[in-house]
């Protein structure tokens, strides 16, 4: 007896369930089986199966079952598996490579092991599966196919990939039916007598083949078909008929069309009828659509957003409304992100590739750090990470043992290497770099290099031994995923994951995925790091989590093909842009329509059909309202077109007449549309509340708080503190200490630690000040600074110093020859080759330091671009005594790298003191360290030129700037010289120089006063002006600092471009508010600098 086919029309789960009741005996119902296509499905058809057969629902309910499991109860008792799709992805590269390493891949040589091949023959692989060939058939058809040699080539390479499968035993997903039919012929397996089957979007070949495989010779099938107008039953009775089966056709007793909408009634008549549209009676909106049209992807996913808030609000159940969208993936995390927002519970249906958790994504960067030779930028991300926790006796009660270390690499200065690294470190304790005669005042921070040397060194050692398993040699795939598990277990990675949450199972599925493809691919041998790397982070890519959120109360967000099959009050169709609907384009380039057709498959008009079909059957699903949305506005404000489907609906229902919401650009309705979650509250109120203010104040009344009635206690409580504070820093039209003004109350003590009478100040610190008190409050008061990572490359500050140490060393050793040269009109040339061979000495001292090869090239590169510079010394030296005032004695280098007010190493003999400012029972002390001090001897005093080197760019120095103590730290060092390094008579700065080394061109002698005189009386009296007004200058900014006073008043407009402190700084809304510049007893340091000017 034939098998018997029933074809049933239904629309709901509810009504087929009522069909299974009464068509299908009571004695055969607990054998029967419900076919359907995905868990979503089948979690609806239990629901509904459970409220329409009420307490008698467990003794007589159906098997349900999807399509994997189905397939699972068949097979596992006779030990066959289907192998899931990342084990097919892997199986086809390593077929791929081992043919391309043969040469067989003659036509893919190049591109065998790219990923855009990969793709396109995992595509081939899925067609196969949905025409039901197998690979053997394949490459039968492809030999009698005259113009397909590149697919012949390809279709070996599946059919090898089938082979290898088979030999792990793994079952080619297209033998399934044709085994499960021998089995069953050969009393094997037991057939199904009924099967039901509904939910499938397309009766492909494949579906086909199954069905008529589980069935016994005399069962029933029974299809329950949405209905449409597409002839969908029609086609399928023909086909089976064909088969030699008997079909049997059952007309619903009622409409299987339960009544909706307008709408959706309009559609289901006259969407895609050939003809004039006939225009829909009456006017106005039609009720049961919706339209949106957004400004960009994100701006889309916020208003489908809002819509749905409101939609709950309305009554709707969440689990009745469905989300759906050919693009979805482009979708998925801009909604995330919306949901979680408003908030929103969703629910997607689709399993969730590995890559997805952070802690997958971890592991493969952290795994990797050794194929780049350790670069401290994944290294310190490895320290830094919540998941690196690692339990070992080195960091045993220190948790902060990791910190700690990369701090330590930080300082160390090194860019990458693992040896490079230790040595370092090991240098540091055993034999630390000799301190240079300019670095003594870094004693402090030497002494704590070494001390944290000795501290993390065992801890770096362990650390940098997790990777110890890793050969540098080819290894067998088993070796390399033991240690991979070893890698985690040391991190201590499961300790830091939550029990069953989404990392954990993560990270546990890719680890046995991992241990699964080594054990059944032993042959693959040895292979090398890389290679091991791409298989793992394939694996993680294409393997995939389920959800294990519950479907109840919650939106779904599911792909067009599941969602035909839902039922829902509320469908969401996103994307509908030009190119989303229909997608008529062939699924993969490897192989034409003419053979696709050759398959079984459609070619480029059957696939039209089918997507036809495919959007006629979502937007008649829902029950209550269909909404369909896409991106009207490109990110360029471009305007795009809609789909020619979505075109079609237009035509079909009028567009005038369907509710659009749309956007021009992204904050359209922003401020004014009622507000639905907490960021829109915030946003709205901040508005209101500045309109509020800025009408109080224009009509002179008191101020009020503006309402917060009807919110939530805890975001009111939040606006109200967020008004307090806005009133506070804004409303004043002074600085406030939103605006850097710290009190001294709260740190008082810590100002006068760092501050206080007793500290010695830098002149460049009040330099720092000078240009902007809110960096100088960040950085030298709070001690913040950018955390920069070591570089390949020279730091500009040690190319200064080694400039600076190799002139100090050149002039200290000139300074007994001088007199047997400097009277000449001209210098000896001998001065450029004595300088030439310091500068390389000064070089060679970092050079030794560098344990990174590449860095010891980049010292000697940078030696070459400062030979440069040395090369024009000379004639600089002589233009500079000649721009000296014409006095009785030109200034000899007299002193280099001179201290005053330096902490003295112990055991060296002291230095001298600090340069000490007192007035009306304020005092500074202020210590520095100056470059070069030229001096003059004349008869009953000293004249001194005070020169800075300087290896940037001149454009930064003006001698206005020196004149207007912009720039005091040469004045200072004058006043230095002067009070206490020149003291046996009197000394008068004849004037600044700074002294551009890499600098082409060339400065002037700044003198002070601006008046340039060879009256030595005059020099005299310019000075003691200058240096009264300097004192002044000087004692008002420590007044400042020690009174907290940071304020956000740069000099610069373009300061943000070049501070380090941008991220943290508000300048540009402190320069809108226009603030006054007073707000403390002390007159603003511009108009205190002209008072003392005048």
């Amino acid at each position: 007896m034939p098998v018997t086919v029933h074809l049933r029309a239904h629309s709901t789960w509810a009504d087929l369930s009522h069909e299974f009741r009464e068509s299908t005996p009571d004695a055969a119902r607990t054998g029967a089986v419900f076919l359907v296509a995905n868990p979503l499905q089948a979690n609806d058809l239990r629901q509904a199966w459970l409220e329409r057969a009420g307490p008698s629902a467990s003794a007589w309910s159906p098997r349900i079952e999807t399509w994997d499991s189905l397939l699972a109860g068949f097979l596992e008792p006779i030990g066959d598996r289907i192998p899931s799709d990342w084990r097919i992805r892997l199986s086809i590269e390593a077929v791929a490579q081992v043919m391309g390493s043969r040469a067989e891949l003659s036509r893919f040589d190049v591109t065998h092991e790219s990923r855009g091949l990969l793709d396109g023959l995992m595509s081939v692989w899925e067609e196969l599966r949905l025409s039901d060939t197998s690979t053997s058939t394949f490459l039968e058809l492809c030999q009698g196919w005259d113009d397909s040699e590149n697919v012949r080539e390809f279709a070996r390479l599946l059919q090898r990939t089938s082979q290898m499968l088979q030999q792990q035993q793994w079952l080619e997903p297209m033998l399934v039916s044709g085994v499960i039919r021998q089995r069953i012929a050969r009393g094997e397996l037991h057939g199904l007598g009924r099967l039901w089957v509904a939910g499938f979007a397309d009766w492909n070949p494949a579906l086909r083949a199954i069905c008529e495989a589980v069935l016994d010779p005399a069962g029933e099938l029974t299809i329950a078909l949405p209905w449409d107008r597409f002839g969908a039953a029609d086609w399928l009775a023909t086909t089976f008929t064909a088969n030699g089966w008997m079909v049997r056709r059952h007309e619903p007793k009622k409409s299987p069309m339960p009544r909706k909408p307008l709408a959706m009634h309009w559609l289901r008549e006259r969407l895609f009828v050939r003809g004039v549209p006939q225009p829909i009676p009456g006017s106005g909106p039609i009720p049961g659509i919706e339209a949106i049209e957004a400004a960009g992807d994100e701006a889309e996913a916020r208003l489908v957003a809002r819509r749905l808030v409101e939609m709950l609000g309305s009554g709707v159940p969440a689990e009745r409304i469905v989300i759906t969208g050919r693009n979805l993936e482009r979708h998925r995390e801009m909604l995330r992100a919306e949901f979680a927002e408003y908030p929103l519970p969703m629910v997607n249906p689709e399993p969730v590739e590995l890559i997805r958790s952070p802690a997958v994504r971890f592991l493969l960067r952290a795994m990797q750090a050794s194929e780049e030779q350790f670069p401290f930028a994944e290294i310190t991300a490895v320290l830094r990470s919540t998941y690196f926790r690692p339990n070992w006796p080195s960091c045993e009660g220190d948790p902060e043992r990791p910190l700690q270390a990369e701090s330590l690499l930080r300082r160390l200065g090194e860019p990458r290497d693992r040896a490079v690294y230790l040595r370092g470190v090991r240098r540091w304790i055993d034999d630390p770099p000799q301190m240079l005669e300019d670095e003594q005042a870094e004693r402090y921070h030497w002494r704590r290099m070494q001390e944290m040397a000795k501290v993390c060194e065992p801890f770096l050692i362990e650390f940098f031994q997790l990777w110890d398993g890793l050969p540098d040699r080819p290894e067998t795939l088993t070796n390399l995923v033991r240690w991979l598990e070893r890698l985690v277990q040391r991190i201590g990675m499961f300790a830091t994951l939550e029990r069953g949450g989404f990392d954990d199972r993560a990270v546990r599925i890719w680890l046995a995925h991992l241990a699964e493809w080594a054990d059944e691919n032993p042959q693959l041998g040895r292979i090398d790091r890389l290679r091991f790397f791409q298989k793992a982070r394939s694996i993680a890519m294409h393997a995939t989590l389920e959800d294990r959120t519950g479907f109840q109360g919650r939106i779904r967000l599911v792909p067009v093909e599941q969602a035909v099959a839902c039922e829902c009050d509320v469908l969401v169709l996103m994307g509908l842009g030009e190119g989303s609907f229909p997608r008529i384009a062939p699924p993969n380039v490897l192989i034409d329509d003419a053979f696709r057709t050759r398959l079984g498959l459609p070619d480029a008009a059957g696939r039209l059909e089918q997507e036809t079909t495919l959007f006629y059957r979502l937007v008649t699903r829902p029950m209550r309202t269909l909404v369909l949305s896409y991106s009207a506005v490109d990110p360029k404000g471009q305007a795009l077109l809609p789909s020619s489907f979505l075109l079609q609906v237009h035509d079909c229902l009028g567009k005038d007449r369907i509710p659009t919401q749309s956007q021009r650009i992204r904050i359209d309705g922003f401020l004014s549309d009622r507000p639905l979650c907490a960021a829109e509250f915030r946003t709205q109120w901040a508005l209101a509340y500045r309109q509020h203010q800025q009408r109080a104040k224009q009509s002179a009344h008191a101020r009020r708080a503006i309402s917060t009635a009807g919110l939530s206690p805890q975001l009111a409580a939040h606006l109200q503190e967020i008004e307090r504070i806005e009133t506070a820093r804004f409303d004043p039209q002074t600085y406030s200490r939103y605006d850097g003004l710290m009190s001294p109350a709260v740190i008082g003590d810590l100002l006068e630690e760092r501050f206080g009478p007793e500290k010695v100040l830098s002149p460049t610190a009040l330099e720092t000040y000078i240009q902007c008190p809110f960096r100088f409050g960040m950085g030298n008061a709070l001690f913040l600074k950018p955390l920069e990572d070591p570089g390949e490359r020279v730091e500009q500050t040690q190319r200064g110093s080694a400039f600076h140490r190799a002139l100090a060393r050149f002039h200290t050793e000139l300074r007994d020859e001088q007199d047997q040269w400097f009277h000449l009109s001209e210098l000896p040339e001998m001065l450029t080759e004595r300088l030439q061979a310091k500068l390389d000495q000064a070089i060679a001292d970092y050079t030794q330091r560098m344990g990174n090869p590449a860095a010891r090239r980049l010292w000697e590169l940078e030696g070459e671009r400062l030979r440069r510079a040395v090369a024009r010394y000379r004639d600089r030296w002589q233009k500079y005594l000649a721009s000296c005032p014409a006095t009785e004695a030109k200034p000899r280098p007299w002193a280099f790298e001179l201290d005053f007010g330096q902490p003295t190493p112990a055991g060296q003999p002291p230095g001298a003191p600090a340069l000490e400012i007192a007035r009306d029972g304020n005092r500074v002390r202020l210590g520095g360290r100056i470059d070069r001090v030229d001096v003059a001897d004349w008869d009953d005093a000293h004249g001194f030129t005070i020169i800075d080197y300087k290896t940037g760019s001149r454009a930064y120095y003006d001698d206005d700037d020196v004149h207007d103590f912009v720039k005091l730290q040469m004045p200072v060092y004058a006043m230095a010289m002067e009070s206490i390094l020149l003291t046996d008579r009197p000394a008068i700065p004849i004037g600044f120089l700074y002294w551009m080394l890499t600098d082409a061109k060339e400065r002037n002698l700044v003198v002070p006063g601006k008046r340039q005189s060879v009256d030595r009386a005059q020099m005299q009296q310019h000075w003691r002006d200058v240096r009264g007004r300097l004192e002044l200058t000087v004692l008002d900014l420590v007044g400042r600092i020690r009174d907290g006073d940071f304020r956000l008043q740069p000099r610069s407009e373009e300061c943000a471009s070049l501070c380090e402190f941008s991220q943290i700084c508000r300048i540009n809304q402190v320069r809108m508010l226009t603030k006054v510049r007073d707000g403390l007893n002390r007159k603003p340091l511009e108009e205190a600098l002209r008072m003392r000017q005048s």
